[in-house]
């Protein structure tokens, strides 16, 4: 416990039935069930080091993936999440498709942004 300031984990949206609740919220849900005296997790800021949708093909279920992290942000389902670090690289296996912007296909699309820029600018996040 005195050697850990930051639990952090990754987290990928990577097929239609991906939700926060069921992607970063299941290991949420599990260091929440795990803390003790010997492991106290929840007494240390939780981080999200990874987190995004890179795969999935249907975009309206990538729009709706980032909607509904502003909406459990909102509504502070996740209190101990302090850490949103979006992955946005096409420097990987991923390619394009890795990126806020673009499809799983690597196609250029600005409505993916929109969706992700709306969850950025939350006012609970700066």
């Amino acid at each position: 416990n005195n050697l850990v300031d930051w639990v952090t984990w990754d987290s990928y949206s990577s097929s239609t039935t991906s939700t926060p609740a069921n992607t970063y919220g299941r290991f949420y849900n599990l260091l929440t069930s795990l803390t003790d005296s010997t492991h106290a997790f929840t007494s240390k800021a939780w981080g999200l080091g990874e987190w995004g949708d890179c795969k999935t093909p249907d975009q309206n279920h990538v729009y709706s993936y980032y909607d509904q992290a502003k909406q459990a942000l909102d509504s502070n389902t996740f209190p101990q999440i302090k850490l949103y670090m979006i992955f946005d690289d096409n420097a990987n296996t991923g390619g394009m498709g890795c990126m806020t912007e673009y499809t799983a296909s690597n196609t250029l699309d600005p409505t993916e942004q929109q969706h992700y820029n709306a969850f950025a600018d939350d006012p609970l996040l700066h």
